[in-house]
């Protein structure tokens, strides 16, 4: 609770009689934790996804633990799942976008998923970190765009497609396999997420993306 107050999720209230209780300052959220790579029972720093559209609060926000919520500098995001890239040397990586896509996609499958914080969000510390882990190969995956953001462009990309391929081509530089892939259109022409997809259509066709 003393964590969760100094990281601004709660609202610490101390009595005259020395009783300290705690009630959640911020209810409409989801907390999330970034595990420290260099000790995995450490929170490295936490970030918090506002549900609420009336706030006025921007739909992620990023802080260490020990830094409040009124802090003004901003926080370098990294990749989630990160602190578990020592574990796939010469295995398979799926790069996706975000936190809950990254964490049911591996849930469900068993194929270790790193999640960028956003499709434009990939730094060259986040390559040097993927060289260091010696994966077999690389398959980046993000969102299915909605049919009308690529009719919309004169090239017919989408913002999905044209930063994956952007990723996959650093990686592809690095000297390691990588694939992009596409989810399938279930949705008839509408967005399609590797959660959305999972939790309706099960992994089958998670999977055949894959392959």
């Amino acid at each position: 609770f003393e964590d969760m107050a100094a990281a601004g999720w709660l609202q610490q209230n101390i009595y005259n009689d020395g009783r300290v209780t705690y009630r959640e300052k911020y209810d409409d959220s989801i907390k999330i934790p970034f595990r420290d790579p260099s000790d995995k029972n450490k929170i490295a720093f936490w970030r918090t996804r506002n549900l609420s559209s009336r706030s006025n609060l921007p739909k992620y926000l990023s802080w260490p633990k020990d830094r409040s919520l009124s802090e003004a500098e901003p926080l370098f995001e990294e990749l989630y799942n990160g602190w578990n890239l020592d574990t796939v040397k010469g295995k398979r990586i799926v790069i996706t976008e975000g936190e809950f896509k990254c964490a049911i996609a591996e849930i469900a499958t068993g194929i270790f998923h790193l999640g960028v914080p956003g499709i434009t969000q990939f730094s060259k510390s986040m390559l040097q970190n993927i060289i260091n882990a010696h994966p077999s190969d690389v398959i980046v995956l993000f969102d299915r765009d909605p049919i009308g953001k690529g009719l919309v462009r004169l090239d017919e990309v989408t913002d999905s497609q044209r930063a994956s391929y952007l990723i996959a081509k650093q990686i592809e530089a690095a000297g390691i396999p990588v694939k992009v892939t596409y989810l399938p259109d279930v949705y008839k022409g509408a967005k399609v997420g590797i959660d959305d997809l999972l939790l309706s259509h099960g992994t089958a066709p998670y999977l055949k993306a894959l392959d």
